[in-house]
């Protein structure tokens, strides 16, 4: 008689425990995707964090002015984006996305600036700019979406940027200065 007990509490718990998980992975397709032997994408855990659609050119870092998104690994693992697809919109696919280069990797905890210009600037770079309101999604290199990131005018102003803050997390907002490959205000 105990055995049957036992079943209906761990159910409860397995209930339990899985409507905490979704009710978590709500705010990002990504947060809760995995590569832990379940057959998930590579590119678990690594979500759009942050975009410059108006940039201002600086001596280092971005010397073009060159648009750029960033994406935040928010696991504990080094993720290889070898294949990843990013595309500048809500509506178009998997297939019509533009793959990031063969050994991209993202260091865990970490970041990583896309560039978008078609001067060839940075590494890795997609040969097109971002405009002033549109959107970004971002595919693992199965065709799954893992994240998207809409904006609309006056989000991502001149010389600022527009992201989650704090990196990973669901809220989106303007930030006066860019943070590349840095922690969002």
């Amino acid at each position: 008689m105990a055995e049957p007990f036992r079943s209906v509490a761990a159910t409860r718990s397995l209930s339990a425990t899985a409507w905490v998980l979704a009710m978590l992975c709500l705010p990002s397709l990504a947060a809760c995707a995995s590569d832990g032997g379940d057959g998930g994408p590579p590119q678990a855990g690594v979500v759009l964090n942050e975009i410059v659609c108006a940039a201002i050119a600086d001596g280092s870092f971005n010397p073009i002015g060159s648009d750029w998104a960033e994406l935040f690994n928010g696991s504990a693992e080094a993720v290889d984006l070898s294949g990843a697809r990013l595309i500048d919109s809500k509506s178009k696919t998997f297939d019509e996305a533009m793959a990031l280069p063969a050994g991209t990797k993202i260091p865990a905890l970490g970041y990583l600036v896309v560039f978008f210009n078609d001067q060839g600037f940075g590494n890795p770079v997609i040969e097109k700019g971002l405009s002033s309101s549109e959107a970004l999604t971002f595919f693992g290199s199965d065709g799954l979406l893992l994240d998207q990131l809409d904006w609309k005018e006056g989000d991502c102003l001149e010389g600022a940027s527009w992201g989650r803050s704090p990196d990973g997390g669901s809220a989106l907002r303007a930030f006066d200065a860019p943070t590349p490959n840095a922690k969002n205000p």
